[in-house]
Formats: C-alpha cells, structure tokens, sequence
C-alpha cells in the first residue's frame, strides 16, 4: 500500500472521535446489552464529531449485528435496516474497510442475503486475511453456503465436514449435506 493510500485510511484527526470511538469498541467487545448500549452511544458520538469516520461507523453497524445476534433488539426490523445503513456509510467512505465488509457480511446473513453475506465477507478477508476473527468468518460462510445450498462449496472449504449441528441464529444447520448430494 503506497502512503497517499494509507494518509487515506487514517481514522480521524478528531481527538475526541478518535477517543469516544475507542471507548465505544471496548464496550462492544464486552458483549453484554449495558455494554453494547453505552458502546453504540460512544460511537453515535464520534460519528457527530466527525461524519466521515467510516471505522465509526462500521463498528456501528456491529453493534447493531451484536443487538441482532444476541436477540436483544426491541424491534428487530428497525435494528437490521440501521445497521444495514451504518455498513453502507462505512462503505461509502472506506470500499476498502475490512470490518465494515465484516459487519456487512453478518448483516447480510441476518437479513436473509446469504450471497450477498458471503461476498462481504469474502472482501473482508481479501482485504485483511489476518483479521482476528478470521475464525469466525470462516464460520459464518460456510453457514451461509449451507443455506444456499452451496453444499459442495461448503465441503470443500471444510473437507472433514462439520463436526455436529449449529444452532445460529436461531437456525438449524445439519451436520450432512442433503440426500441429492451424498
């Protein structure tokens, strides 16, 4: 990456974004509902004290994905289309920010966009392969191509086959393919 392409990935020069930014993702990390409020307070904050802090913004729709993921969404559809809206304006700002095609990804497998999730999440590791949740991600799309179908995709990602049924999201994701594939 040239330097003009890093001076553009800079976060923010907002001292006080950059602070409540970095305060709200401790919040989010922790992953408990007071938590995850307080952390998506900070980060409405720092978006206010700088509108084109993508990472803010991105970590937003996260949070959204945390309130979603962890059934504690007091409207569940105003919840997915704010933090769809949060993913696309850390996109705007940032096509190359690997969390914001993170949160996208899981975005998009919570809407039912089980494609569109793998896509995202795809780009997220194309742009970071050493992204920590890498783990997670990997999760994530094979539950996604179980979902569509993609059943030869998904085994040859993870040739051993998945050791026993995930319960995700509420769903149920069956340890082998179906008969048609067997």
């Amino acid at each position: 990456m040239s330097e003009q392409e890093r001076s553009l990935h800079k976060p923010t020069d907002n001292l006080g974004a950059r602070d409540r930014f970095q305060r709200g993702v401790a919040c989010l990390w922790r992953q408990d509902r007071a938590d995850n409020e307080e952390g998506m307070k900070l980060l409405r904050q720092a978006i206010a004290l700088d509108t084109e802090f993508g990472r803010a913004h991105g970590y937003l729709a996260f949070g959204d994905c945390l309130l979603l993921f962890y059934k504690r969404a007091d409207n569940r559809d105003e919840v997915l289309s704010r933090g769809i809206k949060a993913a696309n304006r850390a996109l705007a700002i940032d096509r190359r920010d690997y969390f914001a095609h993170h949160a996208a990804g899981r975005l998009c497998t919570l809407s039912g966009d089980h494609r569109g999730a793998v896509r995202a999440l795809e780009t997220c590791i194309d742009i970071n392969p050493i992204f920590l949740p890498k783990v997670t991600l990997v999760w994530q799309r094979l539950m996604s191509m179980a979902v569509i179908r993609n059943w030869r995709a998904t085994i040859a990602i993870w040739p051993t086959g998945l050791a026993r049924t995930i319960p995700w999201h509420g769903m149920c994701f069956t340890t082998r393919p179906p008969p048609i594939f067997a």
